[in-house]
């Protein structure tokens, strides 16, 4: 699954192992707030409506931010890429970045960029 998102975002075919381990974290995390593992720990069964505020806290502010550093960075590089040389030619037609580009014929900056690819991982 990671592997998938990964080929959706930047369409790499075999992507770095630590883009993929990054994808994997911010995908249990994501479970983690959908409420996949909440009945696991004591603290979520005893205090449900505590742990989801801590929980929402740690993984919008902390988690999400830090394990997707890693594959923004492979973002921002082509992006940089990209305006250096005014082609996208380098980058596989299919994926999520070319789209943005060739779809608003401009290069998207880099919040705009994350907004999509975080919404990509939702």
């Amino acid at each position: 699954m990671a592997q998938s998102m990964l080929l959706l975002i930047i369409g790499e075919e075999n992507p770095d192992p630590e883009l993929i381990a990054a994808a994997l974290k911010v995908v249990q995390e994501i479970a983690t707030v959908s409420g996949l593992y909440q009945n696991i720990g004591y603290w979520s069964r005893t205090f449900p409506t505590t742990w989801r505020v801590l929980i929402w806290i740690k993984v919008i502010f902390l988690t999400i931010p830090w394990a997707s550093r890693k594959i923004v960075r492979r973002v921002w590089k082509d992006l940089k890429q990209v305006r250096r040389t005014g082609n996208a030619e380098h980058m596989d037609p299919d994926c999520l970045l070319r789209f943005l580009i060739e779809d608003s014929r401009r290069i998207p900056g880099i919040m705009e960029s994350i907004s999509y690819i975080l919404i990509t991982f939702g």
